[in-house]
C-alpha cells in the first residue's frame, strides 16, 4: 500500500484495503505514508474503504470445527534436471452453510523455495473466494495469497 500512488497514479472512486494490508506496515511513519498515498489515488469526494481484523479476537483453526469437502488435483509432471521443479496444485472449497467457494491455485516445493537448507515442505498459492450474498455489488469476489507450511 506504501507505494499505490505511484504505481497506480490518480483518479479512483475508491481504493480498498483488506485484511493485513495496514497491520504489517509496522511504524506511524509508513502507516501515515500508505494513507497518503491511498488518499492521492482518489478523484476529490470519493473515498478510501479499510478492512483491519482483530486476529486476536478470531477463532484458529480455519472454519473453527466444522468439516468440509476439499476437491483437489496435483499434476505431477515429470521433473527436469537442471530446471527449478514444483509440484503443481489446485483445490476448492465449497462452504455449504453460506453457499461460498474458495479455490487455491499454486505450488508445492519441498523446503528449498526460500532457499533454507532443511526447510519443511509448504504450498504457495493464490486464492479466490466467491460469494453470493454481500453487501455491495464489488464484493463478491475476494482475492489473497496463503502458505501453508508442512510439519514436521
Amino acid at each position: 500500500m506504501g507505494i499505490v500512488f505511484t504505481r497506480h497514479g490518480s483518479n479512483f472512486d475508491i481504493v480498498i484495503s483488506c485484511d493485513k494490508s495496514i497491520p504489517h506496515l509496522l511504524t506511524d511513519k509508513n502507516i501515515f505514508f500508505a494513507l497518503k498515498q491511498m488518499y492521492s489515488c482518489l478523484r476529490p469526494g470519493d473515498g478510501c474503504l479499510i478492512i483491519i481484523r482483530d486476529y486476536d479476537r478470531e477463532q484458529r483453526g480455519g472454519t473453527a470445527g466444522d468439516q468440509y469437502a476439499l476437491n483437489g488435483f496435483v499434476n505431477l509432471s515429470p521433473m527436469v534436471t537442471g530446471k527449478h521443479n514444483v509440484i503443481v496444485v489446485s483445490f476448492t472449497v465449497h462452504w455449504s452453510n453460506i453457499g461460498s467457494v474458495t479455490t487455491w491455485n499454486g505450488f508445492y516445493s519441498e523446503g528449498d523455495y526460500d532457499d533454507k537448507d532443511g526447510a519443511p515442505g509448504r504450498i504457495i498459492c493464490q486464492w479466490l473466494l466467491v460469494r453470493p450474498v454481500t453487501n455491495y455489488k464489488w464484493d463478491h469476489i475476494l482475492t489473497g495469497q496463503d502458505r501453508f507450511t508442512k510439519k514436521t
